[in-house]
């Protein structure tokens, strides 16, 4: 996470892999004293981003896109996709805010108004109406490794807005919402069977509706429009549904409370399992102790039985030998 304050200074703080926090390095170190096993020191407390002051920021998956006072773009974090901008086919990560390759829009000289940075593309809209794009924006699509003008809604209005989805982006011209990208969730608006655009395109679900914000997430395009628009307009905020705020809130607390609970639940479900586990166990050695006893039992009956038929073979020949004696003794007294 990035939060710029009133003084120009700029701050991060969370997983600092990529250099994606531009504090000037990726936390990384050994965990192993016998082997290599790289893992990331997080940084829970805010830490100063070197340079500046900026105007703007915005943070995308990986990296994020910074403005200076003095109207830089600089970028920093994960460089795959040519989503830092640098230029020379690069995909080197950034530790620290490091200046785009400017060579397509240093001729507007017109300064930056507005920042949006993508999974893997950024958006910048500058002063003069003029859009610029790099990075990849769609998993299909060509990655462009600077930043270049290829989109202008001059035709549209003015740009007062820009947001965008994972693979999309949303623009407000004027009071005209606009997109392009990828939007398999329809979070694009753009219309019936219309789920994606590779160029920019109105969103016809939204037309003759005065839309005054556009906000996205990954997934998701929430824009907030004026109430007292045309009448057309007025028919198609009738026939969408409507969401009650705080029953919507009432929701999504227990949605969380049953999330928070699902764990405890689990663990608590564990420790009977293992409870129950254990009882098993010592069933299964006590009957195993008292099997055990029942053979030893059946060893020592068995050798008693052993010398018992020993003794009585025994007794025979000792009988036998007696009358042997007997017999001879007679045989010498007659």
């Amino acid at each position: 996470s990035c939060v710029l304050c009133e003084d120009g200074s700029l701050w991060s703080f969370g997983y600092p892999a990529n250099g994606r926090l531009g504090i000037g390095t990726d936390g990384s170190y050994n965990k192993s004293a016998s082997s290599i096993q790289m893992t990331f020191q997080p940084y829970p407390r805010p830490t100063a981003v070197p340079g500046g002051p900026y105007t703007h920021v915005s943070c995308g998956a990986s990296h994020a896109v910074v403005v200076s006072a003095q109207n830089q773009i600089l970028t920093f974090g994960q460089g795959s996709f040519g989503r830092l901008g640098l230029g020379r086919h690069s995909n080197d990560d950034a530790v620290k805010p490091v200046p785009v390759d400017n060579q397509h829009f240093a001729r507007y000289k017109s300064a930056p108004k507005l920042v949006a940075a993508g999974k893997t593309f950024n958006v910048v809209v500058l002063e003069c109406g003029s859009v610029l794009t790099w990075g990849r924006l769609r998993s299909t699509s060509q990655v462009l490794d600077k930043p270049r003008a290829d989109v202008n809604f001059s035709g549209g209005g003015m740009l007062t807005s820009v947001a965008h989805t994972n693979e999309a982006i949303v623009f407000l011209a004027g009071s005209n919402a606009c997109a392009m990208g990828t939007g398999q969730c329809k979070q694009l608006a753009l219309g019936t069977g219309k789920g994606s655009s590779s160029t920019p395109a109105y969103c016809e679900a939204l037309e003759d509706v005065v839309v005054k914000k556009i906000v996205c997430s990954c997934d998701t395009t929430l824009m907030l429009v004026d109430s007292s628009t045309s009448e057309k307009g007025q028919k198609i905020l009738e026939s969408l549904e409507e969401i009650d705020l705080e029953e919507f809130a009432k929701e999504a607390g227990n949605v969380e409370e049953e999330e928070e609970a699902a764990p405890a639940k689990k663990k608590q479900t564990t420790k009977r399992g293992r409870k129950a586990a254990k009882e098993e166990e010592e069933e299964e050695e006590e009957e195993e102790e008292e099997e055990d006893e029942d053979d030893e039992e059946d060893d020592d009956d068995e050798p008693s039985k052993k010398r018992a038929k020993k003794g009585k073979a025994k007794a025979k020949p000792k009988a036998k030998q007696g009358g042997r004696g007997r017999g001879k003794g007679k045989g010498k007294r007659s």
